[in-house]
């Protein structure tokens, strides 16, 4: 099974066996498809909502092959230039003090 994920300070995973760029995955979310769920803040996506991300420049203009990225961001009012990725957790520590971690167990290998 091939597992991709944004680029992460932690992992750096690749493809087995490399392919560039990636294949689509039209089956990602459906019935019997490679990722059976995906939760936002615990809660399950939903495929009819709209959500709102932080990225850096390179993968919002489509680098890394995460075309969708750019298609999303070229839609008018939907790619903030001025504001920096630093500026997300700074506001969030800002607004949340004071901050407390846990393990989350994001990534789960079954």
């Amino acid at each position: 099974m091939t597992v991709r994920y944004c680029n992460a300070s932690v992992a750096d995973i690749q493809p087995d066996p490399p392919v560039l760029p990636p294949a689509p995955c039209p089956d990602a979310l459906r019935t019997g498809g490679v990722v059976t769920s995906v939760d936002v803040a615990g809660t399950l996506l939903s495929l009819g909502e709209t959500y709102r991300i932080v990225t850096n420049d390179l993968l919002a203009r489509g680098g890394d092959f995460y075309e969708s990225f750019a298609e999303a961001c070229a839609r008018a009012g939907n790619f903030c230039e001025d504001t920096l990725m630093l500026d997300a957790p700074m506001d969030e520590f800002e607004n949340a003090s004071p901050v407390t971690r846990s393990v989350e167990g994001r990534l789960v290998a079954q």
